[in-house]
């Protein structure tokens, strides 16, 4: 790991060619609402380097009605898509990865995003992603 930021609740780094996003505690709606996009499209610029990377998303802390929030807020933010890749989300149960698959039908995005309970799964995600736009 390294350039490691730390702001608020959300823990970010960058590591082979990902930039990793991890709440470390539960949020409150207005944290979500008011800061959050704020909060990712500084620490992403930061840690970039100028280079369109993959955005991996640790939710698995977050409660349930946050979670939603936050896949709601991130998934159709089109300043943040403007700095990334793809976005792939990590959450902690299978129903709450089928709710909002049905969310994300009909949402179309430039920016694809996967939605997944595996750490590994969305990691290759990102990979695969990250090596497609560079024509490894």
């Amino acid at each position: 790991m390294k350039n490691e930021i730390v702001l608020n609740h959300v823990k970010f780094w960058q590591d082979q060619n990902i930039i990793h996003a991890t709440f470390i505690s539960n949020v409150d709606k207005n944290f979500i609402e008011i800061e959050v996009e704020e909060i990712f499209i500084e620490v992403i610029t930061a840690l970039s380097n100028e280079q369109y990377r993959p955005l991996l998303i640790d939710i698995t802390q977050l409660s349930r009605p946050n979670t939603v929030r936050l896949f709601k807020l991130l998934c159709r933010n089109w300043k943040i898509n403007s700095l990334i890749l793809a976005k792939s989300f990590i959450v902690k149960s299978w129903d709450l990865k089928l709710f909002l698959e049905l969310f994300k039908l009909g949402r179309p995005s430039i920016v694809p995003n996967k939605i997944s309970t595996d750490y590994k799964d969305t990691l290759k995600f990102c990979n695969d992603n990250y090596a497609q736009f560079n024509a490894y």
